[in-house]
């Protein structure tokens, strides 16, 4: 279609659009899992649909533990004696914290709960004195 000329210049209409979210259909799989005190946990957790630039990174508090690639990251958290609660995101080279198509951080918690009572203590006791307390938590 011919472009209306004004003066010397041509009259152009600039439409606006929503940047794309790159990261709109990743996803974190990750898995919970209740443990005896002192088991020596193991944290695997998988992505799908991270594009390229992407990674998995594992955050224990505000602190960065592990990172991964865009399909997985695994991460040695050692003896476990009481619940703790890890995070795993999505973050671009820099660490930034990419956001899903609901616009909140694309993230998923692990939740490791800890065995309670008499009878758990003394199973706890024997797996770990016969080495038999490594735990790996994988989604």
């Amino acid at each position: 279609e011919d472009v209306p000329v004004i003066g010397n210049y041509a009259k152009i209409t600039v439409t606006a659009s929503e940047p794309v979210n790159p990261t709109a259909n990743a996803a974190i799989k990750v898995k919970s899992e209740t443990v005896y005190k002192n088991s020596d946990v193991t944290i695997v957790a998988k992505g799908e649909n991270i594009p390229d630039g992407f990674i998995l990174a594992i955050y224990d508090g505000e602190k960065q533990v592990a990172k991964g690639d865009k399909t997985s990251v695994t991460y040695k958290a050692g003896e476990i004696s009481a619940d703790k609660t890890l995070v795993v995101k999505v973050v671009d080279e820099n660490g930034n914290v990419q956001k899903g198509a609901d616009g909140n951080d694309l993230a998923a918690n692990v939740e490791i709960k800890v065995k309670t009572g008499f009878f758990n203590i003394i199973i706890a006791f024997f797996r770990k004195l016969f080495r038999m307390n490594a735990v790996t938590i994988e989604a």
